[in-house]
C-alpha cells in the first residue's frame, strides 16, 4: 500500500497537481504544494466551524478528548490543532 501511496503523490507531482493536505478546522486558500520545486500558495485564513468548536470548548474548560468527541477528530488532532492555534485562546 505504502508503494502505491508514494507513487500516486509522484505522478501527481510530475503532473503538477497539488500535493498535501489540508489542516482540519482552517479555512484555506490557495493551492498545495506543485510541482518540481515544491511551493505552495496555501494561505490559511481562519478557522471553520469544527475549529471554532474547539476553541470555544476549550475556553469553556473541555478536555481534549472531549473536544475529541465532539467534533469526530482524533485526540492527537484536537491536540495539534490547539497548540497551532494557541493565540486564539488568549483573552
Amino acid at each position: 500500500m505504502a508503494r502505491a501511496v508514494s507513487s500516486s503523490l509522484q505522478n501527481r507531482n510530475a503532473s503538477g497537481l497539488a500535493v498535501g493536505r489540508r489542516r482540519r478546522g482552517e479555512i484555506a486558500e490557495g493551492e498545495g504544494y506543485r510541482g518540481p520545486k515544491f511551493h505552495s500558495s496555501r494561505r490559511y485564513t481562519g478557522l471553520d466551524e469544527d475549529g471554532r468548536q474547539i476553541v470555544k470548548g476549550r475556553r469553556e474548560g473541555m478536555s481534549e478528548r472531549e473536544l475529541a468527541r465532539l467534533v469526530g477528530w482524533p485526540a492527537s488532532t484536537v491536540h495539534d490543532f490547539l497548540v497551532r492555534n494557541r493565540r486564539r485562546l488568549e483573552p
